[in-house]
């Protein structure tokens, strides 16, 4: 299959493939087996029911201790952080989102988020603005808000504004969980003044 943009070799190849997680609403799909289905039909190991959605879209396998990305000839094609192709593979590097059928997943390699003994002290106020629709939290530096403590998971929690423009948080199956005014929540809508809690 052509290998596209991306390298033909991945970045860190080993014997045998780190573990690796999708993230997608909210949930948490590990990458248990050698490959990893992605379409319509309820026979893939990941079904997303949607018209824009091919009936076997993606398939995601281990190789050369990687992974690799494959578009299945889908009718609408897939996008790799916003690139889009069909009928090809590409490298995934942990981080790299995923677009199908207007869905957005995160891909996720590497070890497990750890829960450290020291405390990392606050480094100050920062305004971000939500100019996009999502925008993820955490402490992996492809997140749009980086939150270097080692109590936060690497893909946290993002925030997305819905279609009639209110916004909401969505926990991703982080491993401390994020609360929302001292409670936690899987999800929840945020209203001005909202108090989001992520690690310390």
């Amino acid at each position: 299959m052509a290998s596209g943009s991306r390298s033909a070799t991945p970045a860190s190849p080993g014997p045998t493939s780190a573990p690796a997680t999708l993230l997608h609403a909210g949930e948490r799909f590990v990458l248990l087996k050698g490959s990893f289905t992605i379409g319509r039909l309820p026979d893939n190991d990941l079904t997303i029911a949607k018209d824009a959605v091919s009936r076997y879209q993606v398939r995601i396998e281990a190789a050369q201790g990687g992974y690799r990305i494959t578009d299945l000839g889908s009718r609408n094609g897939t996008q790799l952080n916003g690139e889009r192709f069909r009928g090809e593979s590409r490298w995934l590097a942990s981080g790299d989102t995923i677009g199908i059928g207007g869905e957005v997943l995160r891909f996720l390699a590497g070890e497990e988020t750890r829960i450290g003994t020291a405390h990392t002290p606050v480094s100050g106020t920062q305004v971000v603005q939500l100019t996009k629709h999502h925008l993820t939290l955490g402490r992996d530096r492809s997140n749009d808000v980086v939150l270097e403590d080692p109590n936060v998971s690497r893909f946290h929690a993002e925030v997305a504004r819905l279609d009639d423009d209110r916004v909401a948080i969505r926990d991703l199956a982080s491993r401390n969980g994020t609360r929302v005014n001292g409670e936690l929540v899987r999800t929840a809508l945020l209203e001005p003044g909202s108090e989001v809690g992520i690690g310390p």
